[in-house]
């Protein structure tokens, strides 16, 4: 993303093409520096949050394994969080779901 976008010192883009009619910077050193930082910040941010929520986390794979898939009302029972929404919240992603399912199936069809 940083090298895709540019989010470095220079004000181009960074990246290097498969098109040779692409004008790009080709240069990938300058961003080498900003993405290693990039991708250690967030390395310690992912562990500091496994470790933070490390219980909640064990206690919600218990009950994947135990019964096979977890409610919202379950998840917030296990894990101690609160949803902080209805369980019909879910209902818009449910539909895409399902809608999802529902186009693989005809493609498998034709």
């Amino acid at each position: 993303m940083v090298r895709h976008l540019g989010h470095v010192e220079r004000v181009s883009r960074i990246d290097v093409s498969v098109n040779s009619d692409d004008n790009l910077c080709t240069d990938v050193e300058a961003s080498n520096a900003p993405i290693e930082a990039l991708l250690q910040a967030e390395h310690a941010r992912a562990t500091k949050l496994l470790d933070t929520h490390r219980g909640a986390l064990l206690a919600l794979v218990d009950e994947l394994i135990d019964e096979g898939q977890v409610t919202p009302a379950r998840f917030a029972a296990v894990t101690g969080l609160p949803l902080g929404r209805p369980e019909e919240a879910l209902g818009p992603y449910a539909q895409r779901l399902a809608e999802f399912r529902a186009e693989g199936e005809a493609r498998r069809r034709a």
